[in-house]
């Protein structure tokens, strides 16, 4: 994933913003600039992102579609599935030096109601059988609560949370 650095005031301005879908000048700019960014990521993704994506394109994975490389708020997330708000991030060797960072991410998506799991590119290259079980279990037990108690905002449509 990937961030454009933006003083604390403006980024909580344009989530405000970008909810409610009111964007002046800059903020447009600056969503443009997210989405050119984005697609050159798509165009030149890691070995362990292109190794997942493989597995997770064409609605593979328990018929969900998830995009690469989205703009989300000021972020870029590696992975995405609008359907259960899930972001997927394969972390190389930089993010050992980036920890806080990344916790302030997971942290932000978190008050949003995004559910964010963390995988290796080791965890990805070597078992992928085991990440695609974790997603699947992730998967399952929204199903559940949504179906027990009911997700705000959201309803089960065949299994499936719908928003």
């Amino acid at each position: 994933g990937a961030c454009l650095f933006l003083p604390n005031h403006l980024k909580v301005t344009l989530s405000i913003m970008y909810v409610t879908y009111h964007l002046r000048p800059s903020e447009i700019r600056l969503q443009r600039q997210l989405r050119e960014l984005a697609h050159r990521m798509r165009l030149h993704p890691t070995s362990a992102e292109e190794k997942l994506w493989s597995a997770l394109r064409k609605w593979q994975l328990h018929g969900l579609k998830f995009r690469r490389q989205h703009p989300l708020f000021v972020y870029i997330v590696d992975f995405y599935c609008h359907e259960y708000r899930l972001i997927i991030e394969v972390d190389g060797a930089i993010h050992d030096h980036q920890i806080p960072r990344d916790q302030s991410r997971d942290h932000f998506f978190g008050i949003w109601g995004y559910r964010i799991l963390r995988f290796t590119n080791e965890q990805v290259l070597f078992d992928l059988p085991t990440v695609l079980n974790k997603i699947g279990l992730l998967l399952s037990q929204v199903g559940e609560e949504a179906g027990r108690k009911g997700v705000e905002g959201a309803y089960l449509t065949n299994g499936r949370i719908r928003s």
